[in-house]
């Protein structure tokens, strides 16, 4: 699981072990105007955020228990006025 923590919206997760979660990790080296998304592919968990100064969507992969650097996508962004992502 991952949040936007409301006081410096810096992104935490936590992860299920068997029966227990984690205790709450912060990543410090990455910000969120919103809640971050998790997401399974055939390679992992990904996770997917809109930066916390503009809208530019970000994204990390999960690889044995680390996430990988924050990378932008850089054909899709979001409309700050309806909040749907654009193409292109």
């Amino acid at each position: 699981m991952a949040w936007r923590n409301v006081t410096d919206d810096h992104i935490t997760w936590s992860m299920l072990e068997g029966s227990i979660w984690t205790p709450p990790l912060p990543l410090y080296d990455r910000r969120s105007g919103g809640a971050p998304a998790l997401g399974r592919t055939d390679r992992g968990v990904v996770m997917v955020w809109i930066g916390n100064t503009g809208p530019t969507l970000w994204w990390s992969q999960l690889d044995n228990g680390v996430w990988s650097d924050q990378q932008a996508f850089t054909d899709r962004h979001v409309n700050l006025i309806d909040l749907h992502v654009s193409l292109g």
